[in-house]
């Protein structure tokens, strides 16, 4: 799989996606409490962020890209 970033996102990353659809209208310590626990995955193109069997309790933000 893609090249896992166990660090925090960064600046620019926490913009784009709190401009999101579903995080933009959520109070603004909801949204960094979300944002502090994410990890970034960079995939390639054709790549599965998620596979079967993998847990089905994670949330998901595209930060670039399509899907």
């Amino acid at each position: 799989m893609g090249n896992q970033k166990h660090i925090g996102l960064r600046a620019q990353e926490r913009q784009k996606l709190c401009k999101r659809r579903w995080l933009y209208p959520q109070p603004e310590t909801f949204r960094q409490v979300i944002l502090d626990e994410c990890i970034c995955i960079d995939l390639a193109p054709g790549e599965s962020a998620i596979h079967l069997g993998d847990r089905t309790d994670g949330l998901y933000g595209l930060i670039d890209g399509w899907l």
